[in-house]
């Protein structure tokens, strides 16, 4: 009797410790996918018909700062994040220096262990101060 308990303990303890590692090898992170040119609706900026980006994805308490850059229509990714409490921010420029800032906004979000979070950041122009503009440009 106490063969069969000690074999389904080791049993027990084998499946437990795969299961643990599949959870833990699976990604967690934020996505998000930059507008394409098909998606920047309301845009009056004239002639600008790419955008260029600076996102950045903070974690106080866990002193995680990870600042990620792209373009229109592309899909930026923060993976192997600590599950917690996260901060995205982004800003949009209309030219590839980065100094003609455009749009910017924050949003924030909670990372959950093994799982992928989609995130919606809505920037607003920085030519307005009204709270009841439209967005322009949504992530």
């Amino acid at each position: 009797m106490k063969r069969v308990l000690f074999v389904i303990s080791v049993f027990v303890l084998i499946i437990f410790t795969s299961c643990s590692g599949f959870l833990s090898n699976r990604e967690t992170g934020i996505s998000l996918r930059l507008p394409g040119s098909k998606s920047k609706r309301g845009i009056t900026d004239g002639d600008v018909v790419e955008f260029f980006y600076t996102v950045k994805c903070e974690n106080i308490s866990n002193n995680i700062n990870i600042t990620e850059y792209g373009k229109t229509g592309d899909v930026l990714f923060f993976d192997n994040l600590v599950p917690g409490h996260y901060t995205i921010s982004g800003e949009a420029f209309s030219d590839e220096d980065r100094t003609d800032l455009k749009y910017k906004g924050s949003v924030e979000t909670d990372v959950i262990l093994g799982e992928v979070t989609n995130v919606k950041l809505v920037l607003k122009s920085i030519e307005s101060n009204d709270e009841q503009v439209e967005p322009v440009l949504t992530i």
